[in-house]
């Protein structure tokens, strides 16, 4: 059965239906997730300001899709641009509903945000056994492990002296 889902930009007035997506979800869902930073307290200011015209002033844009299926959204993504770092880093993150993982909205979600990106990081639990094949599939490389692996897409190859950053 393929199902017919909405991939769109976040707007400012998604932002508390995403959070309550993340809230009601299951306690395994947001361990696997573990605590999305545009969603934490720090964090969602910077959400809701990236949706307004005052994005490219933040120190921390974020870009963010959500997955709707009629009214309800079914998944988020985001890539969080920290530009106060020594280096300027994106990290990325996403989260399908359950009831609707397993369909290729999670492949979908990552091929939209990833478009036009290049070196973009995510960590991710270990034992998420099924995120790492998604995240694999779609270019990311593992770069280090500690309780969680840290893995890296890039759109050009991966250099040994870029090994150590």
């Amino acid at each position: 059965m393929n199902e017919e889902y909405l991939i769109k930009k976040i707007s400012f007035w998604d932002i508390p239906k995403v959070v309550r997506m993340y809230e009601e979800s299951s306690d395994e869902l947001k361990r696997k997730f573990h605590n999305p930073p545009p969603l934490s307290s720090i964090g969602l200011p910077h959400q809701y300001l990236s949706t307004t015209f005052l994005k490219p002033l933040l120190m921390i844009r974020i870009t963010s899709l959500v997955a709707k299926k009629g009214d309800e959204i079914v998944g988020y993504t985001y890539i969080n641009e920290r530009r106060y770092l020594k280096e300027d880093r994106k990290d990325f993150g996403i989260m399908v509903k359950e009831g609707y993982q397993g369909k290729g909205l999670g492949s979908k979600l990552m091929a939209e945000i990833l478009k036009d990106q290049d070196d973009v990081w995510l960590t991710v639990l270990d034992d998420n056994e099924s995120a790492i094949k998604l995240y694999e599939k779609h270019g990311f490389k593992f770069e280090s492990m500690m309780v969680m692996r840290k893995m890296r897409f890039k759109t050009h190859p991966v250099h040994e002296k870029d090994r150590s950053k």
